[in-house]
């Protein structure tokens, strides 16, 4: 039978924050088989948080080779592959293509000395928030870029390139080295021009050749690697998508891609976003980005830690449950021990900010708290 007249798989892949999440979709849009692998972090100092990309890709050749084994699907009739990612990530490749540091993620914010600095040439916080909308802080990447070059010069004269999460992954998947157009806006991306912020870079001293050239997310970049289709098991002439970040693709999900429809999302972090073909501004901490679709934008409000809070509190007051075998779900435990407090949990109140905060303040150093706590208050509250 021709190729044409197969069936059309098409595997999409999530890469999150703690895991990559993993899905064979078919023709009409049904989810066939999907599967999770879970990854860490790690904390060199303070305000530093990483993680090694070979784990995003090691989860992806995990979960697909299970999809394909669990669902039965023949591997001939993949024909398309995407990703979608935590934006953000710093991953300097050398001249072989390995990367020579872990990836510097969205929560790091190690590079507040060098926001500063950039604000400062151009008029200091207050001016530089009046011409760009919102402040930049030790979490965005062009302090982040000036980071390495000041404290690790020896890594960035060995830089050839330097990748995002979802680049870093079409690379192992292609051997094409690619920037898409959301995954530049946490970078420094002119909506109007479809470019990088040329000026923006110049003045902070980055070579902007270090940048590989900039796709849409409805590209082609290529087809997989002898490689890479020998890891995952699929045919070499799968056709690997632009991709987009996770902001951009939770508002296809959603939905809400035409003009003024909105969506919010919760996972690791949370936010509200909109979608339109105006040219706004940033304001008040919230952002526009690129959208998945070439032709339109997304306004989005971004609060750091939201699920990571949830995540927080099982390792410090659940943990000894959360290994015990006997309770099969840790989620369902904590639903049924806070069942019996009142809404308003008795007045206590705490403050969601343990990696800071992005909407309406952009801050590094914000931190979380509790208000009111009272001796009538238990773990459940």
């Amino acid at each position: 039978m021709a190729k044409s007249h197969k069936k059309s798989y098409v595997f999409a892949h999530d890469v999150g924050t703690s895991s990559v999440k993993s899905a064979l979709v078919g023709p009409g849009g049904e989810l066939i088989h999907h599967a999770s692998t879970d990854y860490g972090f790690s904390y060199p100092q303070a305000g530093w948080v990483e993680q090694d990309p070979e784990d995003y890709w090691k989860g992806i050749v995990r979960n697909t080779r299970e999809i394909l084994k669990e669902s039965g699907a023949d591997p001939a009739q993949v024909t398309g592959m995407v990703f979608s990612t935590q934006a953000m990530g710093i991953i300097p490749l050398n001249t072989d293509n390995q990367p020579l540091m872990q990836n510097i993620t969205w929560v790091d914010g190690r590079a507040q000395e060098q926001a500063a600095w950039l604000m400062g040439l151009l008029g200091g916080k207050r001016i530089f928030e009046k011409l760009n909308g919102v402040e930049i802080t030790g979490k965005d990447v062009i302090p982040k870029l000036r980071w390495i070059k000041q404290n690790r010069p020896d890594i960035y004269r060995e830089t050839a390139s330097i990748v995002d999460v979802n680049g870093y992954l079409k690379f192992r998947a292609t051997g094409q080295k690619v920037f898409e157009w959301s995954g530049a806006c946490s970078y420094g991306f002119n909506l109007k021009k479809k470019d990088w912020e040329r000026l923006l870079f110049k003045i902070s001293g980055i070579d902007l050749n270090k940048l590989p050239p900039l796709v849409r997310s409805t590209d082609v970049v290529g087809t997989l690697t002898p490689e890479a289709a020998g890891q995952l098991g699929l045919p070499r002439d799968v056709e690997v998508f632009g991709g987009c970040d996770d902001t951009q693709s939770a508002a296809i999900g959603s939905g809400a891609t035409q003009e003024g429809e909105a969506h919010i999302y919760l996972g690791t972090s949370a936010w509200a976003g909109i979608t339109t073909g105006a040219r706004l501004k940033h304001r008040n901490g919230a952002v526009v980005l690129q959208s998945a679709d070439p032709h339109k934008n997304l306004l989005v409000g971004i609060t750091e830690s939201a699920g990571a809070n949830l995540d927080w509190m099982i390792e410090k007051f659940y943990k000894l449950e959360k290994d015990d075998p006997a309770i099969g779900n840790i989620y369902a435990f904590i639903d049924a021990e806070t069942a019996g407090v009142p809404p308003g949990s008795d007045h206590l109140i705490f403050t969601p900010w343990l990696l800071g905060e992005r909407c309406p303040v952009s801050t590094t150093t914000t931190r979380g708290t509790v208000f009111n706590l009272g001796q009538e208050h238990t773990r459940g509250h």
